[in-house]
């Protein structure tokens, strides 16, 4: 019988450190965002954990990694990766947000071949 709230969809797949390689690289051959972006989006899969979840980050945060002195190229990155489908914040009134980093169809699929083609 199915717990309140399950609607039966299917079950998202664990961010794994190969799946969390896999999304770096495929944003590291987005040719259309910036290095900033491509850094910050790297920081939300690197610190997801296995769910897809980033701890709270700052903006301050977010500024020191990707080395920018403006919170608007942030904001702009953060806006940027969700339109991208790469992450999309978590908000919580008063706190820093977190990031649920998106699962990439294209990127399931070729390790769902890999993995029955292996016998994985």
């Amino acid at each position: 019988m199915a717990e309140i709230g399950d609607n039966g969809g299917p079950q998202l797949k664990k961010l794994t450190a190969q799946r969390k390689v896999d999304r770096v690289l495929e944003v590291f051959h987005m040719e259309d965002i910036s290095a900033a972006k491509k850094v910050i989006a790297a920081t939300f899969v690197c610190m997801a954990d296995e769910d897809g979840v980033t701890p709270e980050l700052s903006t301050d945060d977010l500024k020191r990694y990707a080395t920018v002195k403006d919170r608007k190229t942030v904001y702009r990155a953060t806006q940027k990766l969700e339109e991208k489908k790469v992450a999309r914040p978590i908000k919580e009134d008063g706190r820093p947000n977190r990031y649920l980093v998106l699962q990439d169809e294209a990127i399931d699929a070729a390790i769902d071949e890999i993995d029955a083609s292996t016998g994985a």
